[in-house]
């Protein structure tokens, strides 16, 4: 059944707050996979980041360079460090663009559409598949 943008918000709110983030996968380019368990998975092809108050902490395009370090960064695990301790507080999505954002106590996990056709993002759980389009179509 199709939902308006605020009912599937609310949905999205109830099976995923107070969910740890437990994974991180990378798959194919550009794919990411979050797990926060139970079958609760949130899927992108597009930008993440996750943002703190005062600056903008790790991206999806930080994974592999190495910025003058001695490794090259992993943003699997700099993203899990970041929340290690956070559930998710809420779920909110900007219905012009489609952009998710989830926030956790001092951060804030963005998924940013950059298409103004495709879907962005899938975010998946027992009696939820919710896509994420521009528009909110």
């Amino acid at each position: 059944m199709e939902r308006t943008g605020l009912e599937s918000v609310k949905l999205a709110n109830k099976h995923i707050a107070g969910r740890r983030l437990q994974g991180i996968n990378r798959f194919g380019v550009g794919g990411w996979q979050f797990h926060f368990g139970e079958s609760v998975t949130l899927t992108t092809e597009c930008n993440w980041r996750i943002v703190s108050a005062t600056k903008i902490e790790i991206t999806s395009d930080d994974d592999g360079q190495k910025f003058g370090l001695p490794e090259p960064i992993d943003s699997r695990v700099e993203a899990l460090k970041l929340v290690v301790d956070e559930s998710v507080l809420d779920v909110q999505v900007d219905p012009s663009c489609a952009d998710l954002i989830l926030r956790f106590g001092a951060v804030r996990l963005e998924i940013v559409n950059h298409s103004s056709a495709y879907e962005a993002w899938t975010l998946a759980a027992p009696g939820l598949l919710m896509v994420g389009r521009n528009g909110d179509r």
